[in-house]
């Protein structure tokens, strides 16, 4: 008999383009302007909305904010071998960049993943795998994405709770891009 592993909670995402002077000055611009935000830019929304740098469930004050459940039997955490402190990667050190870089951050509720299990749950199977992933501002942020042997998860929905589109100048200056 087929069984869905399901995981949902709060999920995380980012994305980073490094871009020009004259890219940070449009994007400054279009800031201020009254026209649609990206219709000049549409290459570079592209690259930013383009696939994630990192996308997982949050780990907050060393907690995965996230549930596993097969079927609707919950899987305890405790039943997991995995370490998710935050100690990996603490130093929030503000990288020395060699360009100005546009970011995307992205938090949400309720995201869901299923992997279809033919033949059960083996717990020994079920991986997290925890990723610290430092902005360009030197903040770290943690995730962790689950992962079954050769079996792929399927997204299946969430929702937005808070997006930012910011840049960080290569002199760490960061200009919020409200309209974007």
């Amino acid at each position: 008999m087929t069984k869905a592993l399901y995981v949902t909670g709060k999920m995380y995402e980012a994305n980073t383009v490094s871009i020009t002077d004259s890219e940070l000055a449009a994007l400054v611009s279009g800031e201020q302007s009254d026209d649609d935000f990206w219709e000049n830019l549409q290459e570079l929304h592209d690259q930013l909305m383009g696939d994630s740098e990192v996308n997982g469930f949050r780990v907050t004050d060393g907690l995965p904010r996230f549930r596993a459940s097969v079927d609707d039997e919950e899987i305890a955490f405790d039943d997991l071998d995995v370490d998710y402190s935050e100690s990996k990667n603490t130093q929030r050190v503000t990288p020395k960049l060699g360009a100005h870089v546009l970011v995307f951050e992205k938090w949400s509720e309720r995201g869901t993943l299923t992997c279809e299990l033919k033949h059960g749950l083996d717990k020994k199977k079920l991986d997290l795998s925890a990723t610290a992933f430092t902005l360009p501002t030197g903040e770290v942020r943690y995730v962790v994405e689950p992962y079954y042997e050769d079996h792929d998860f399927v997204f299946g929905d969430s929702w937005t709770e808070v997006t930012r589109t910011y840049i960080v100048t290569t002199d760490s200056f960061i200009i919020e891009l409200n309209r974007a």
